[in-house]
């Protein structure tokens, strides 16, 4: 047996298996004439297809007929199914410990367990997502789907923390993002060429199989650039930060205003989350959840008998132990400040000012401080600042560089 977990987000499904096997799929299924294909090959195909693409089956997830006959589906749960075979397909005699959303019902996890047991794979227990993640100090925890954002509020009840309540923002999700940024594309694009890219299926598919990357360089770099393939050859359009935040500031109102309510330590940010606190500076300083260690910390407790399959049933409280040690955590690759990331691949020179800390990249010998992060150690080639300095031992993700009265984080950061 493979002790794995797997974590149920459609923006983004993990599976992690104790023997370092990991996977991430997208909750995209696409039915061709063979079967069914899901993940990033079905993603490619939803705006050129769109009569044979579906994004909503974990969403919905359900045994009620299609509106639309497929040769290899009859509901949502037939293109789950295939979904977790794929995915399932790698490890040998899977052991799965599930990790969930608040948003899951009780009659989508049934759906769900029974899926799994068809595929075959052993469910050696079910905890809330939330709850493995969170460490004592996290109060709500913020994931983006497919088509909603859920917060989750935690408490602390003696030794254990709890899933306090839930709630859904219904309006806010990762297709919600893409679709503004698509629109906002075409505008630029109508504007300065006369030329549409949602008008076409190809077209629009060519944009949307791009949009991840350009969100994925705005959170890091604060800009990005587009490239179209037209009938009039290349067309670019550049995108900033400020960009962003004006076209997506109406969808992430309504989080803002639940978030507000939370000191950013408070605050722990599941998938999707990245791109939420690249827009709110106070989210900046909050804390990114490290799949790597949760998957760990999930293996360590199903080792200890403190996740059971016996009775099965979703975990909402649990007592709240975190190892101290947190060396066997994966590199950064990034530091934050003010809800920008800058890439420790090459030197970081930092100023102190009295609105904050402002950035650059490469060794700029008139700031006050030169890191740069060298075979997972952070260091420090410049210092000429009077204010106390403290510096991990190790660069890794979820550390934190205090300089004075400023603290920046270190973060892992991949592709939207």
């Amino acid at each position: 047996m493979t002790l794995a977990l797997l974590h149920i987000n459609d923006h983004r499904l993990r599976l992690a298996a104790e023997n370092g096997e990991t996977l991430i799929e997208t909750g995209f299924s696409y039915s061709d004439h063979q079967g069914l294909v899901s993940g990033s090959a079905a993603y490619e195909t939803a705006w050129t297809k769109p009569h044979l693409s579906n994004n909503r089956f974990w969403h919905e997830l359900n045994q009620k007929p299609l509106p639309r006959k497929l040769k290899y589906a009859r509901h949502h749960a037939d293109m789950a199914y295939a979904q977790l075979c794929k995915m399932l397909s790698s490890i040998s005699s899977p052991q799965l410990l599930l990790s969930v959303p608040a948003s899951l019902d009780n009659e989508q996890l049934s759906i769900l367990l029974g899926l799994i047991k068809a595929v075959p794979a052993e469910i050696c227990g079910v905890i809330d997502g939330a709850l493995l993640a969170a460490q004592p100090e996290h109060k709500l925890f913020l994931e983006i789907q497919l088509h909603q954002a859920v917060l989750t509020q935690l408490e602390t009840a003696g030794e254990n923390q709890q899933i306090s309540t839930h709630k859904k923002i219904p309006k806010l999700g990762v297709s919600a993002i893409y679709r503004e940024v698509a629109l906002h594309v075409s505008e630029k694009l109508i504007e300065a060429n006369r030329y549409d890219p949602l008008y076409l299926p190809t077209s629009q598919q060519q944009l949307y199989n791009i949009i991840p990357r350009a969100i994925s360089q705005i959170v890091t770099n604060y800009e990005a650039t587009i490239a179209i393939n037209s009938p009039a050859g290349i067309l670019t359009v550049e995108l900033s930060h400020e960009d962003l935040t004006q076209i997506l500031g109406p969808l992430f109102k309504e989080l803002y205003q639940h978030l507000d309510k939370y000191h950013p330590a408070q605050v722990l940010l599941g998938s999707g989350g990245e791109i939420v606190s690249a827009f709110d500076r106070k989210l900046a300083n909050s804390y990114r959840v490290d799949f790597d260690l949760l998957a760990q910390r999930g293996f360590s407790l199903v080792h200890s008998g403190a996740i059971s399959p016996i009775p099965l049933k979703r975990i909402v409280s649990l007592k709240s132990i975190w190892p101290n040690d947190k060396s066997a955590g994966p590199a950064a690759t990034h530091i934050v400040s003010e809800g920008r990331a800058w890439s420790l691949d090459a030197p970081v020179s930092l100023w102190l000012m009295d609105t904050g800390v402002r950035l650059a990249r490469g060794e700029k010998h008139d700031s006050d401080l030169i890191i740069h992060a060298d075979r997972g150690r952070l260091k420090i080639l410049q210092n000429k600042c009077d204010e106390t300095i403290l510096i991990p031992k190790d660069a890794l993700c979820g550390e934190w560089l205090e300089v004075g009265k400023y603290k920046l984080q270190l973060i892992d950061i991949h592709d939207a």
